[in-house]
């Protein structure tokens, strides 16, 4: 009766952890779904704009807290160590330092925003590092069967407005919808689907191309779709991280060997998008589609940004302070500076720019780690982070919760037990069951 009674708590203990795990599991694919729908609109609460994914993670957050309060079910935060632990670690001091220095914000309420965001982002960081057996090889599948039907969608509008083109290009209300196409300088026509921005479109999607493209032949029919998409999509600095993260990552997985079957797939996928763009330009007989995104490469309205900032910077900047939240918002009179590490350094200082480049270095670190380990569930969010990091140069995405979630799956993924393991485990534990209802 006893040890009746001894697996019967084991039997709690497991639905627990296994019922946590399928939360965290509906959180970053609902959470992927929502910055696909961002296109859609956002839910407006007063004056405050709550978007699809804030409302997700809040759901998400009150769920585990009701498991923790009436449930009695812990959040464990002991099982996380080593660099995992520095990154948790450094995470909450960079939102405590970001909470500080919205105090002395120019714009105090819209940077009360930002630190909830940020509250939002830390939730997520927590809710998932925080999750044990996260079934990694299930998420990617979720998201590539999911992905594939956003990129059906999103291809199927773009081919609609490419058929309208002459129409789109006499028609000023026709060139900017919230989702489908974007015309963007020069008349190119991108694709942007239900996301409403091309380059956040493509950055969304790079887990999934390197999941079907490990998946190999048998999921050709969800990749394709995605590539397609993503090729149609013209993001110039997505491609450019693509190259570069593909080149990087080549040595490292040559030096584990159970990852070298993938050099090959990981450096196709480049050039795949470049054929995409290939096709799109000779099937639409337009020579020039593709040469006007080259050329109006060196005049993006970035640089000239990028230039306003460095010159505030040598001008009037505190450099352990910083300017202070949404600085750079009324800087540049309510647009986004487009790079990720002069946000961090012109709003917070050096004091938070360290605090966030210590975080990129050991998150980076733990990649490495996760390569030695040779878990292949793993190397699209690798890829996905590298790639990441070159788009902080052109893009803001400090209080993005893509960045944080993505940081989450892998500080998750290096203390993971591999497949196999697991389902040793659980085979053991089912034979263990059975003696025990004997007895």
């Amino acid at each position: 009766m006893v040890l009746k009674a001894s697996f019967s708590q084991v039997d709690s203990k497991t639905y627990s952890k296994r019922m946590g795990t399928r939360v965290t599991e509906w959180l970053v694919i609902l959470l992927f779904i929502a910055f696909h729908l961002y296109g859609i609109g956002v839910v407006q609460v007063g004056e405050l704009s709550l978007a699809i994914w804030d409302i997700v993670i809040v759901f998400f957050a009150f769920l585990i807290l009701f498991r923790f309060y009436i449930r009695n079910i812990p959040i464990k935060i002991s099982n996380i160590f080593g660099i995992s632990k520095m990154i948790f670690i450094l995470s909450i001091i960079l939102t405590i330092w970001i909470t500080f220095r919205a105090l002395f914000s120019p714009l105090p309420e819209r940077a009360l925003t930002m630190v909830l965001i940020q509250m939002l982002n830390t939730c997520v960081l927590i809710m998932i590092i925080t999750s044990e057996d996260l079934n990694l090889y299930k998420i990617n599948m979720h998201l590539l069967w999911v992905g594939a039907g956003l990129a059906v969608i999103a291809i199927g509008l773009y081919i609609s407005g490419l058929s309208q083109y002459e129409r789109i290009i006499a028609n000023s209300n026709l060139q900017h919808p919230s989702v489908g196409y974007y015309l963007d300088s020069g008349g190119v026509l991108r694709l942007i689907g239900l996301a409403k921005d091309p380059n956040f479109y493509s950055l969304w999607m790079t887990p999934l191309l390197i999941t079907g493209l490990i998946r190999g032949r048998f999921s050709t029919v969800l990749w394709l779709p995605i590539a397609l998409s993503v090729g149609m999509a013209l993001s110039r600095s997505f491609f450019i991280a693509i190259l570069f993260t593909s080149l990087a990552l080549t040595p490292m997985l040559w030096s584990a060997r159970a990852l070298r079957k993938y050099i090959i797939r990981i450096i196709t996928v480049p050039l795949l998008m470049i054929s995409v763009i290939l096709c799109v330009s000779v099937l639409w007989t337009d020579t020039e589609y593709i040469s006007k995104r080259i050329e109006l490469a060196e005049k993006t309205i970035r640089f000239e940004r990028w230039h306003i900032l460095n010159h505030a910077i040598v001008e009037d900047w505190n450099p352990i302070w910083g300017s202070g939240l949404r600085s750079t918002e009324l800087l540049l009179g309510g647009k986004y500076s487009h790079s990720t590490y002069l946000d961090a350094l012109f709003e917070t200082g050096l004091t938070g720019f360290s605090l966030w480049l210590a975080i990129l270095i050991l998150v980076s670190l733990l990649c490495l780690n996760c390569i030695k380990s040779a878990n292949s569930e793993l190397l699209p969010w690798i890829y996905t982070w590298f790639v990441l990091l070159i788009m902080f140069f052109s893009f803001s995405l400090l209080y993005h919760p893509f960045t944080w979630m993505v940081i989450g799956i892998l500080v998750n993924g290096i203390r993971t037990p591999s497949t196999s393991k697991l389902h040793t485990f659980v085979g053991m534990h089912a034979s263990l069951t059975s003696r025990g209802q004997g007895i």
